[in-house]
């Protein structure tokens, strides 16, 4: 592991990988406090603040373009401003399995997933986390989705549903 593709990126790359790793950091403490106590409520904030930076400075990091500036990620970075607001909404009117759900799924598909795709070969975060290596930046990432995707489909964490379900 060498900090030094992530220390000579442009500042916007850095305050993107800071949002995103306060963000992982902070989000297992906001999301496992008792709902409205005081920590949840602060953590929380912090936590949405991060998600919201890490989605907004997205916009200025354009390796994959598609259309103009823009790629695929920042179809996820509108989603992820969306999904805060109404998940932040939603707390405040009170419906808090929907608030849960929601910021839960932002934690899960917007911060683990996103996040293990970054170490794909070609990226800087595969140069930072795997030393460049191509062979770890498919296997790493492959291996760490099934496990997490199994995981929270096992544990219900997500309300992805079970296989034979019928609703």
């Amino acid at each position: 592991m060498t900090f030094e593709p992530l220390l000579s990126s442009p500042l916007i790359v850095q305050a993107h990988v800071l949002g995103a790793t306060l963000s992982l950091l902070l989000g297992p403490a906001a999301l496992l406090r008792k709902s409205r106590d005081t920590w949840h409520r602060a953590l929380g904030y912090v936590w949405a603040l991060a998600m919201a930076a890490t989605a907004i400075t997205s916009f200025w990091i354009n390796s994959l373009r598609l259309i103009g500036p823009f790629g695929p990620i920042h179809v996820l970075s509108v989603y992820v401003l969306w999904s805060l607001w109404q998940g932040i909404g939603q707390a405040r009117r009170g419906q808090i399995t929907k608030h849960r759900a929601t910021m839960v799924g932002l934690y899960f598909w917007g911060l683990c997933i996103t996040g293990l795709l970054t170490l794909t070969p070609g990226r800087r975060m595969n140069d930072v986390v795997l030393g460049g290596s191509s062979l770890l930046g498919v296997v790493v990432p492959t291996v760490a989705s099934i496990v997490l995707l199994l995981t929270v489909y096992r544990k219900n964490v997500l309300p992805l549903g079970k296989i034979g379900d019928r609703h």
